[in-house]
């Protein structure tokens, strides 16, 4: 017996390649352990060998067989198994040309070639630690974006930006150009714009020169813009204009006049007293303290000062006026305020007197009333050789009582300027209480019979002395005290005070006439003397007509002095209320009564009666 040796095709392997990957490769160095030479592979590669060319060869499981050559053996095989890595991908390359004085930022990803993997870094390092250029701060220069490979098989891979800066027009900055309006002369508007402009550059609007060169006899004044176009499309076209300016005569305003109050420490800007609409920036003479144009009353003098204003290349010029005077004060020396006492509803008329050293004309007055109900106010007075009067109205003096008036200034109307007034006395006047008269009850109630006049109504007043009666509430005609009363006539009744103040609310009364019992007999009065003629007040009749009758006594402040009745003596006089005479007899004079029938056929009766000693 013998043993015949095996073919050996190796152990199964593999072999991973980078997919851009241009070198070839051995598939038989890729087998595991010592196989025998001589195989073959399938699927076949393109090299008809085992040799595996990764631009033309796809990855797959490639098969390598050795075959026997002793039918006692079988054939060998093993395998290599090929697979392509994916690269990372940087893109490729790219440029990026920024305007010299541009101020935006830019993202260098987006100026690489084709499809690049994010997450790369930069070198050198950008300010922003990212891709983010700025090219205020970052210098123009060729950057490297670099993808780092995950797979050992494959190589990192690398794509650069080149940076660059191109240079912008420059038109220069904005300028000016003043000529005088009558100038020959032409001008290259370009020697007017700032800075280092190009040259090249065109004007908008157009001159006549076709230039940049302005001619005053035939081109207007105006803005002119210069713009240099740009060669470089990252760059846009640079633009600076020039205003051209004819100028105006300067104007130094009208003359004016300063009038300052003699006292008066504020200052004052001469500027604003000049009429019309002066241009700024002219000069004073003779020169004020402030070397400006403000006037100080208290260090500088009064007289004439000239502001004048020029454009000296054109020869233009122009001036103006402003006096300044001192104006004195009011004299108020030796002036006084007179008053007298009021009523209260009256208008207070002040006297200003004594004044012969204030100046004939209108002065405004200010004045405070201290009292309950104090105030300040103030009145435009005419004073006409020292003397002047003015009025303060009653409404404003509603609380009677005593005021203290004091004037506290004294301005002129024409100067404006004010006096001293603390020398001025203030004076006191009292406001007197008006009062209103009042009717007893029925008081307005009379017989018709009786005839009854003024007199009568006067009568049945409390507190009658001093009555006068009008025809109407204010104002009217006083009416005589024997004139006639008219039945529904309504009369108004005043008061005079012992201050000969009248009352400022009228009484209202309107008069009513009735028909009176007949069968009475009433006295005008009686004598409680004690010569039993006449003794008490005893109405004829009145206990066997109306047994249910009341009699009342007033006197004339409408104190009740006697109420009686069937059962009561008739009144001697002797009041048998509480009033203040206890058990005296009254005094004479004219005392009321009111006599109720209690008898529903019968109103009230009211009247007078005289009781004499």
């Amino acid at each position: 017996m013998s043993f015949s040796i095996p073919p050996v095709a190796g152990s199964n392997g593999s072999l991973d390649i980078c997919e851009d990957e241009t070198n070839t490769y051995d598939l038989f160095n890729n087998l595991g352990g010592s196989p025998d030479a001589g195989g073959t592979w399938l699927p076949t590669l393109n090299s008809t060998t085992g040799i595996f060319d990764p631009s033309i060869d796809p990855p797959g499981t490639y098969i390598y067989t050795v075959s026997t050559s002793n039918p006692a053996c079988s054939d060998a095989s093993a395998s290599v198994i090929v697979s392509f890595s994916i690269p990372p991908v940087a893109g490729s390359d790219g440029s990026l040309d920024i305007c010299e004085g541009d101020t935006n930022s830019y993202d260098l990803f987006n100026n690489l070639g084709g499809s690049p993997d994010a997450g790369g870094t930069w070198s050198p390092a950008l300010n922003s630690t990212t891709g983010i250029f700025d090219p205020t701060i970052d210098t123009p220069g060729i950057y490297t974006y670099t993808v780092a490979t995950s797979d050992p098989v494959c190589s990192d891979a690398s794509a650069s930006i080149t940076v660059s800066f191109s240079i912008p027009p420059v038109a220069g900055s904005d300028g000016s150009l003043d000529i005088c309006e009558d100038d020959t002369n032409t001008y290259d508007l370009f020697n007017n714009l700032g800075g280092s402009p190009d040259a090249g550059g065109t004007w908008l609007p157009t001159l006549n020169s076709n230039t940049g060169l302005f001619d005053p006899t035939i081109d207007a004044p105006g803005t002119y813009t210069y713009t240099v176009a740009t060669s470089n499309p990252v760059c846009s076209d640079a633009s600076a204009s020039i205003t051209v300016s004819f100028p105006i005569p300067p104007i130094a305003g009208d003359d004016g006049n300063l009038e300052i109050c003699e006292d008066d420490n504020n200052t004052y800007d001469l500027f604003d007293s000049l009429g019309g609409s002066p241009d700024t920036g002219g000069t004073w003479s003779p020169a004020l303290n402030s070397t400006t144009g403000v006037f100080d009353p208290t260090i500088d003098i009064p007289g004439t000062y000239t502001y004048s204003i020029s454009i000296p290349e054109c020869s233009l010029f122009d001036s103006a006026e402003v006096i300044v005077f001192f104006l004195e004060l009011p004299n108020i020396i030796d002036l006084e305020i007179s008053v007298n006492n009021i009523c209260k509803g009256e208008d207070l008329t002040v006297n200003v007197i004594n004044a012969s050293s204030l100046e004939n004309g209108n002065y405004v007055i200010i004045y405070n009333i201290t009292a309950d109900d104090s105030f300040t106010d103030s009145v435009l007075v005419e004073i006409i050789d020292g003397e002047g009067t003015f009025i303060i109205l009653a409404d404003v003096l509603t609380i009677t009582g005593e005021y203290e008036l004091t004037i506290t200034d004294v301005i002129s109307e024409s100067s404006n300027c004010d006096a001293d007034a603390s020398l001025i006395i203030p004076i006191t006047f009292e406001v007197y209480e008006s009062i209103t008269p009042i009717l007893i009850n029925q008081g307005n109630v009379f017989c018709i019979n009786d005839e009854p006049t003024i007199e009568d109504l006067s009568n049945n007043i409390i507190n009658s002395d001093d009555i006068i009666w009008y025809d109407r509430y204010e104002d009217g005609n006083v009416l005589p005290p024997n004139s006639y009363l008219i039945d529904g006539e309504t009369y108004f009744a005043s008061m005079m005070t012992f201050q000969n103040c009248p009352s400022i609310n009228r009484l209202i009364v309107t008069v009513e006439l009735t028909v009176c019992q007949d069968d009475l007999i009433i006295p005008d009065g009686f004598s409680p003397n004690g010569d039993t003629i006449n003794d008490t007040f005893q109405i004829k009749n009145l206990k066997e007509l109306y047994p249910n009758f009341k009699l009342t006594i007033y006197n004339r402040y409408g104190n009740k002095l006697y109420s009686g009745d069937l059962n009561t003596p008739e009144w001697d006089g002797v009041s048998n209320t509480s009033s203040r005479f206890g058990n005296s007899t009254v005094p004479a004079g004219v005392y009321f009564f009111i006599l109720e029938f209690n008898d529903d056929n019968q109103e009230p009766l009211q009247g007078r009666v005289y009781l004499n000693m």
